[in-house]
């Protein structure tokens, strides 16, 4: 009897055990303290200007550079007056040689030119000597012209003997074949005339030489330029072509790259470019892209791209063209820009979780009844552009997720859709930390 009175009050004991609700888990964490709650670091999303860019590796070329030769020889420099690293500007002068020798040519070109210019003087008055006898010759011939026929006419009326017609008609004769030397030597002085008025021209052109390489004398810069070498110091002699600088004109500064042929279709002319060096720590240089090659390299199958610095530089003086930071042969990393978006919507990286490979963000919606209290939604969307450890947030997700929400930054993959957790701003979990460390 004993027994069966323990049986039956073991019996209502499970009855009572079953029949009392039990608690959902939303329940749970909503009855839960606050201290059992996930603490979550949250902060905004972020309206940022985004660039889709291939990365390059690009070389400073000079389009205009060379070297400064003397048209001279067998000269001596005597001074030098601008050396490695300087600018110069065009004409301005980089150097002196030794003008002795010169100085003697031009004055020997002198004096020969005013000998043939005498020479050609008495050539022509010559000619004009020639051509005023010809001139009284040829009166005497008209004269004797004359008087023959008067011979004739006197001989046919049987007044003159015919021996006298025929002393008349050699006399006439004689003085046309003088009439006729005459020409001849005029002919011939003319010729003399030309060629002294050849030697003038030629001993002018000498005298031009002469005055043109004492010119040379003074080794001037061919165009803007930047010394890059100099090859020759006061006292060297020079022979035939021998260059004194090298240099290169900082205005001719391009830049040059090559891409894979599967980049070809996304590079055009006129995009942007951003440029940096590990040689130029802070720097960005600012370019376009000038040129695409027509051809593909034979032996690599890539391609050529020019790129063109920005124009814009502002005055500049000696000093600053020639303290500029790019110069031949230096390497850059950079950036062709090939999209931009202003103002796109992104997310932190690391706020970015995977669901089934679509990435989510776990937004937070604040507890109107508690402050630091609020409720997760898993946001799923689809990634844009990244930069800078962001990512753009695209597709319908724009809907669903603006600027002002919250988002978990740290801990989205252990939470799931409508947990409960307690959240702290980036700024103020930074400053509880800081103050932690302190005490």
């Amino acid at each position: 009897m004993r027994r069966g009175r323990l049986f039956l009050i073991a019996l209502l004991a499970v009855a009572c055990t079953a029949c009392r609700p039990s608690k959902s888990k939303d329940s749970d964490q909503s009855d839960a303290s606050p201290a059992e709650l996930t603490l979550v670091s949250v902060t905004n999303p972020e309206r940022q200007d985004l660039e889709r860019g291939l990365e390059i590796t690009a070389k400073v070329v000079a389009k205009v550079q060379g070297d400064v030769a003397s048209r001279l020889s067998g000269l001596r420099v005597l001074e030098i007056h601008k050396d490695l690293g300087d600018f110069a500007a065009k004409d301005e002068l980089l150097a002196k040689l030794d003008p002795e020798d010169v100085v003697k040519r031009v004055a020997e070109a002198e004096l020969q030119q005013k000998e043939v210019q005498v020479r050609h003087a008495e050539a022509a008055l010559a000619v004009r000597e020639l051509e005023a006898e010809l001139s009284g010759q040829t009166r005497t011939v008209e004269r004797k012209k004359e008087a023959l026929a008067r011979a004739e006419q006197q001989a046919a009326r049987g007044a003159l003997a015919v021996e006298d017609v025929d002393q008349a008609r050699y006399d006439l004769d004689r003085e046309v074949a003088l009439v006729l030397r005459l020409n001849l030597q005029i002919e011939k002085a003319k010729v003399n005339t030309e060629a002294a008025l050849v030697a003038v021209d030629r001993a002018g052109l000498s005298l031009a030489n002469a005055r043109q390489d004492l010119g040379h004398t003074e080794v001037r810069a061919p165009y803007q330029l930047i010394v890059t070498e100099r090859l020759v110091q006061p006292g060297s002699l020079l022979s035939a072509n021998q260059p004194l600088f090298r240099g290169y004109d900082p205005e001719s500064l391009v830049i040059e790259t090559y891409l894979a042929q599967r980049d070809l279709a996304s590079v055009g002319e006129k995009l942007p470019v951003e440029l940096w060096s590990d040689a130029l720590p802070g720097l960005r240089i600012r370019a376009t892209v000038k040129s695409v090659a027509p051809t593909v390299e034979k032996d690599s199958g890539t391609i050529g791209v020019r790129l063109e610095l920005d124009a814009a530089r502002g005055a500049e003086t000696h000093e600053s063209k020639a303290n500029r930071p790019l110069r031949p042969g230096l390497y850059l990393a950079g950036r062709i820009v090939l999209e931009t978006k202003p103002k796109a919507l992104t997310v932190p990286r690391k706020a970015v979780g995977y669901h089934r490979g679509t990435p989510f963000v776990m937004k937070v919606t604040p507890d109107t009844n508690r402050a630091d209290e609020a409720i997760v939604t898993r946001v799923l969307f689809q990634e844009g552009l990244g930069e800078r450890g962001s990512v753009e947030v695209v597709t319908e997700a724009k809907d669903l997720l603006r600027a002002e929400d919250l988002i978990v930054l740290v801990g989205q993959d252990r939470l799931k859709d409508g947990d409960r957790v307690r959240f702290q701003r980036v700024a103020e979990a930074a400053a509880s930390s800081g103050t932690a460390e302190k005490k």
